[in-house]
């Protein structure tokens, strides 16, 4: 299968259960380079200084490297669908904690804890390339169009 243009995209959404992860793939993605653009400018604006902005990106990143393999370690245990829905709320409650803290405004290190969450729900961007693995198992000439 070495089709070009849009039409390798609907062959791909044609097969099994491949929409569904898609759009949640797409989901958890999309806002992730919003979210560190988002914490440098309110951090910025909101402790007064591009170092402390950094420090805490920075710090988000860190946490995302040390948790991240352990996170994945517990998806080999237990599985994607349920390590991935505990991650995925947790993301979702530290982004609110992040707004809200970024309006509010409390003492530095309660944003560096809020970050330090952020970078413990680490994105599903290789959860999302392990499921194509096992989707295009039958067709690997379409794993590149799938992870384009």
């Amino acid at each position: 299968m070495n089709e070009g243009g849009l039409r390798g995209y609907r062959a791909l959404l044609t097969r099994p259960h491949v929409a569904r992860f898609l759009l949640g793939g797409v989901i958890v993605q999309f806002p992730y380079a919003m979210v560190n653009m988002a914490l440098l400018i309110g951090a910025r604006d909101g402790y007064g200084s591009y170092s402390s902005a950094g420090i805490a990106a920075a710090v988000m990143s860190i946490a995302g490297a040390v948790f991240g393999p352990n996170v994945g370690k517990l998806i080999d245990k237990w599985g994607q669908k349920r390590i991935v829905s505990m991650v995925g709320a947790f993301w979702i409650a530290s982004l609110g904690i992040l707004a809200a803290v970024l309006v509010m405004r409390p003492p530095y290190w309660v944003l560096i804890v809020v970050v330090i969450m952020l970078g413990v729900s680490v994105p599903g961007g290789s959860l999302i390339r392990a499921r194509w693995r096992v989707a295009l198992h039958s067709a690997p000439r379409t794993m590149p169009t799938a992870l384009s």
